[in-house]
């Protein structure tokens, strides 16, 4: 059985049948994707999604990444606007608020934080919102595995970008060590590491290519693409004792390392300008 690649509409074998969802695999554009069907208990987020499955990337914004990001503030006036899609607790803009009071900020989220000075919530998803405006910077971190319609949703984006303005898009690396090291342990009979990076409510598994193709393909130019891990205290682990997840945070220091000396990090950020 095949299904078609959400990215290039090619036909996709099953790679793994998980608990959690069946991942199929493009031969063309090696994008990983699960199949909805196969979820038997779609995950949310829920107040639990943040308060304990991912407590630890919540309490822990990754401000390394931010402080990148931000500088192509730098080209976009003193008064630049900025959209983040999906903002979750609102770290990226608060951020943003401190360091660039002159922008204005607006956020997109099912559960959007409550409302503070200097930053507009807007409540709801790209498909749902209507914003009959344009920004100078358009973001997205972790948000773009989600859709069902990947095409559809970087559209929407694209369209809320000036032209001339930047869309900057993060998500997980699918061809990382640490995605490696979580597809050999499965195969050993390990299956947790596995299904905690594919939980269901990510749909999508972006390598570096087949993120590429998919902003490229909605008539973006990629500025920049930007290879990097989250900081080791945002990294969750199914430990109860903090002996234990500090234990388990080990490994992934090695792993991190060696995707950093490799190119194959855990998570990546393209840049792309609208023309």
């Amino acid at each position: 059985m095949t299904l078609p690649c959400p990215v290039c509409a090619t036909a996709s074998p099953l790679e793994h049948r998980a608990a959690p969802a069946a991942i199929y695999r493009c031969p063309a554009c090696d994008h990983a994707f699960s199949d909805p069907a196969s979820i038997r208990a779609p995950e949310s987020y829920d107040p639990a999604y943040y308060a304990k499955v991912h407590k630890h990337w919540f309490a822990n914004p990754n401000i390394p990444l931010f402080q990148h990001v931000a500088r192509y503030l730098e080209a976009l006036g003193e008064q630049p606007s900025v959209l983040d899609v999906g903002c979750g607790k609102g770290d990226f803009l608060r951020y943003l608020h401190a360091t660039h009071p002159n922008a204005t900020l607006t956020g997109i989220d099912f559960s959007p934080p409550a409302a503070e000075g200097g930053i507009d919530y807007l409540q709801g998803d790209a498909a749902s919102v209507a914003l009959d405006r344009t920004f100078d910077l358009v973001t997205t971190f972790a948000t773009i595995e989600d859709p069902v319609d990947v095409h559809r949703f970087v559209r929407r984006l694209r369209d809320w970008c000036r032209p001339g303005g930047y869309l900057v898009v993060m998500a997980v690396n699918d061809r990382s060590i640490l995605f490696a090291t979580a597809r050999l342990l499965f195969r050993l009979g390990l299956r947790l590491p596995y299904e905690r990076l594919h939980a269901t409510y990510h749909l999508h598994h972006f390598n570096r290519r087949s993120l590429v193709r998919l902003l490229t393909s909605e008539g973006l130019t990629v500025v920049e693409h930007h290879l990097h891990n989250c900081p080791l205290r945002a990294v969750d682990t199914p430990a109860r004792s903090p002996l234990v997840h500090r234990l388990l945070l080990i490994p992934v220091v090695a792993m991190f390392a060696l995707g950093h000396l490799t190119g194959r990090t855990y998570l990546q950020t393209v840049v792309c300008r609208r023309g």
